[in-house]
């Protein structure tokens, strides 16, 4: 009994401390004297090697290589979803993650990087 008694002092010390450690320094100011460097990206929308935009869900894909495929994957080499920016071999397992109505198709991996996607991890496409 002694010993959770004085915890609950300690603990109770310890939050006094801090209450009046913000009361005391409500009044200061701190200032930042260093400066932060800007960073300007290498690579900016109007100077990459490949097309930044995905299809957007209700739109064609304006490509013959490209369509979506939420019933049938006959013909496609790869699937990708709309909501993310990575592709599958049709043997990986996280495909079947894809929600139906947001499954891509591509006949060859060059199509799918030209529409910004990146292989996957784990099945390397």
């Amino acid at each position: 009994m002694k010993v959770i008694r004085r915890l609950i002092i300690l603990f109770l010390v310890g939050i006094l401390a801090l209450i009046i450690a913000c009361v005391l320094c409500r009044g200061c100011s701190f200032s930042r004297t260093e400066t932060i460097s800007t960073v300007t990206p290498r690579v900016t929308p109007s100077n990459t090697p490949w097309k930044i935009e995905t299809p957007s869900r209700g739109k064609a894909p304006t490509d013959e290589h490209v369509w979506y495929c939420p019933t049938s994957t006959e013909g496609a080499r790869y699937i990708a979803s709309v909501e993310s920016d990575v592709f599958h071999s049709l043997t990986c397992e996280h495909i079947f993650k894809i929600k139906r109505e947001n499954r891509i198709c591509f006949s060859n991996r060059e199509v799918a990087f030209s529409y910004g996607y990146v292989p996957c991890k784990e099945c390397k496409p």
